[in-house]
């Protein structure tokens, strides 16, 4: 719920996001659950690159590309991708 809290914040740009975003990571890595883990850590970075801040969105989006290669997973690995040539244009 909250990992889709905060793509909600996103698109609406209003709320935490990152926090949100943030949240939902740590209970993740608790649950060790390297799929949903994967995808909160893009959404976390996606979240700090839409709110310009734009070095800390890097390690996350990082990760998730990582785990998300490892894992086979097309779509993570895609959009890590998306958020981190967004970082790098900007």
């Amino acid at each position: 719920a909250l990992n889709d809290l905060a793509i909600a914040e996103m698109l609406a740009g209003a709320g935490d996001a990152a926090g949100h975003a943030a949240e939902s990571v740590a209970l993740w890595r608790a649950l060790d659950d390297a799929y949903a883990l994967a995808n909160a850590l893009g959404n976390l970075g996606r979240a700090l690159q839409l709110g310009g801040r734009l070095e800390a969105a890097v390690p996350p989006l990082r990760e998730s590309l990582e785990m998300a290669s490892a894992m086979g997973d097309a779509g993570a690995v895609g959009l890590a991708r998306y958020g981190l040539g967004l970082v790098a244009i900007a």
